[in-house]
């Protein structure tokens, strides 16, 4: 069971996005190895080794011109 994580960015960015559950635990972390383009990306999450709930997800990204920024969003898993 996939689901699809989109984000958008204003500049070149490097992100690293992070899966936990509602006690506050890490399930997944993944960061990109090369810099993304400005626009609108999306990733293709794995859902389906983690049980049903609900889950927070979070983008973090650093520009190549030295901004930071992170978002965060809750994600409802049913299977």
């Amino acid at each position: 069971q996939t689901t699809t994580i989109q984000f958008g960015l204003v500049d070149p960015s490097r992100i690293t996005l992070t899966v936990t559950n509602t006690y506050g635990q890490k399930v997944f972390e993944m960061t990109t190895e090369n810099i993304l383009a400005p626009g609108e990306h999306e990733y293709k999450f794995d859902a389906s080794r983690l049980s049903s709930g609900i889950y927070i997800y979070t983008i973090r990204g650093t520009a190549t011109n030295g901004r930071s920024y992170v978002a965060s969003k809750r994600m409802i898993l049913t299977k």
